[in-house]
């Protein structure tokens, strides 16, 4: 309420707006937990939150998934039933990562040279493209199949609770948004062939969620400051 323009908001939101003319708008919601990790447990998993171990708060890494892989989320379920399965975008259910010394993950001993494991890959997603938890959390490298993505060598961070740890070296936080929409393109385009082939796409934008990150192209458009910025441009992932 009050940040997009159908609901107040005096930012440009077109598409979002669209999705609201075309659809339905819901004005009385509620959630179990309001922050992010639980949230996307629910909508994954179909079940309460606090079901899993995770009661309250979020995962901070090197936390491991809270996932069950014998437990059926929504990709596995249309999996099953013939569907393509892809999600692009943030993860922040906990991932296991390989590391140098055979002992507990953590900021300095992880092998990005190995695949991750307990990944959206093991729940039911034929393909995946994501960050592995938030934008402001490190490490800050995108995973695609559970692979990281570049050389992992760098040390970043961009959040005003100044998490610097690992990052690919090509890795940008005002490029994320970006790369996530290409990719969700990409993998639209490909399902676009199949014209019989139903498919899932769960796209998880890490916008508008700090850090605050505008990308070149959206600096000083909307003349409201950086977060006005950075809603315009998620409101452009959303129209792509």
């Amino acid at each position: 309420y009050g940040d997009v323009s159908h609901a107040g908001g005096k930012i440009s939101t077109p598409n979002l707006d669209k999705i609201r003319a075309q659809g339905m708008r819901f004005t009385d919601a509620h959630t179990t937990s309001s922050v992010c990790t639980p949230t996307r447990y629910g909508i994954l998993t179909g079940r309460y939150n606090w079901r899993s171990r995770l009661k309250k708060s979020v995962l901070f890494p090197p936390d491991l998934s809270i996932m069950d892989p014998a437990r059926k989320t929504i990709a596995g379920f249309l999996k099953d039933r013939g569907y393509r399965t892809c999600v692009v975008g943030k993860w922040h259910l906990g991932v296991t990562m390989a590391t140098t010394d055979g002992k507990n993950q953590g900021p300095d001993n992880v092998d990005y040279q190995k695949a991750i494991s307990d990944g959206p890959n093991d729940v039911g997603f034929d393909e995946s493209f994501i960050l592995p938890a938030s934008l402001d959390m490190y490490p800050y490298a995108f995973l695609r199949n559970q692979r990281w993505v570049g050389r992992v060598t760098a040390q970043k961070g961009w959040s005003a609770f100044n998490r610097v740890g690992p990052a690919a070296e090509d890795f940008e936080d005002d490029k994320v948004l970006d790369t996530f929409s290409t990719e969700a393109e990409s993998f639209l385009a490909r399902r676009a062939v199949e014209k019989n082939k139903p498919f899932f796409l769960y796209f998880a934008l890490t916008a508008p969620h700090t850090p605050t990150s505008p990308g070149s192209a959206f600096r000083g458009k909307s003349r409201l400051g950086l977060y006005g910025d950075f809603l315009m441009e998620t409101d452009d992932c959303v129209g792509r």
